[in-house]
């Protein structure tokens, strides 16, 4: 894997020096709720999903690790494509590497949960992740993308988006609101994991 490093805080690298060091992931599978307890910090536990876990730097960053028996390449790719691209709805990444052990962890900007629940979510026919899954797989325009008034959503940007995935023959399978998240303070909707293990690629 290609490691892509922007500037870290001090602080940020020390704590990816021990992660990396360290932390091999051979314990567990990747639903873990729990605090990471690395070197001289704890990292707060953020949210898991079937392949990886999240925890919390500081209050603007955050940390992704793989699960070793879930190993993929889905992340890592479109990880790749966020540092590559300049897109307003997809996440700030300002690392992306491997631990000692082989696994695959990102550094990228900390971002809020979208409630299905949240009536700027849901519309009268579905709810906004299913119309951007349909963009992003190249079926429907982004002016078919319904109004949400409290959701910040950049039709060019997701369009801009639809066409990079379609140039390297992706395939959004696995958005919901889990995998959309928003930007803290102005509600940027963010396409944090759109792939479901390795079926997002033809």
């Amino acid at each position: 894997m290609k490691v892509i490093r922007n500037i870290l805080p001090v602080q940020h690298l020390e704590t990816l020096h021990q992660i990396k060091k360290n932390y091999d992931y051979c314990r567990d599978m990747a639903y873990q709720e729990e605090s990471l307890r690395i070197g001289r910090r704890t990292l707060p536990w953020l949210g898991s999903g079937s392949f990886a876990t999240v925890y919390a730097l500081d209050d603007k960053t955050a940390v992704r690790i793989e699960g070793r028996k879930y190993q993929t390449n889905a992340f890592a790719d479109y990880a790749r494509l966020c540092c590559e691209v300049r897109n307003l709805h997809v996440p700030k990444i300002s690392y992306l590497g491997i631990t000692q052990h082989g696994v695959p962890l990102t550094i990228f900007e900390r971002l809020e949960k979208v409630s299905a629940d949240d009536p700027d979510w849901n519309t009268d026919w579905d709810n906004v992740g299913e119309y951007i899954e349909r963009v992003l797989n190249g079926s429907w325009d982004a002016d078919d993308l319904p109004r949400a008034p409290g959701l910040r959503i950049e039709r060019r940007s997701i369009q801009r988006l639809a066409k990079q995935f379609m140039k390297r023959g992706y395939q959004a399978d696995d958005i919901h609101s889990g995998n959309i998240m928003k930007r803290k303070g102005c509600n940027t909707l963010v396409v944090t994991d759109p792939f479901y293990w390795e079926e997002g690629f033809s």
